[in-house]
């Protein structure tokens, strides 16, 4: 999934509120796109309200991406990032 891009650019740093996480994907493609943009700003903060039915399978998230190589390296890096998660704040 591949979301818009956003008006970042000449910015030092974006922050994105995530209301509706879907398991992961809305976080996914942000980063893709940040990643992507040459004019991206130094940092992206990435704020996201997840309910227990949205955490993805952290074992299997990489799989539902092996269409598109960056994709499913950014989704291993989350689930390394993100497995064991307990309910509460988290910074990765």
């Amino acid at each position: 999934m591949q979301a818009p891009l956003p008006n970042w650019a000449d910015r030092s740093v974006w922050t994105v509120l995530d209301t509706a996480f879907q398991g992961g994907a809305n976080l996914l493609g942000t980063w893709q796109n940040w990643l992507n943009d040459p004019q991206h700003p130094r940092m992206l903060h990435y704020v996201a309200f997840v309910e227990e039915a949205d955490l993805p399978d952290w074992f299997d998230l990489a799989d539902n991406y092996y269409h598109d190589p960056q994709l499913e390296r950014l989704a291993s890096a989350l689930a390394e990032q993100c497995m064991g998660v307990q309910h509460g704040f988290h910074r990765i």
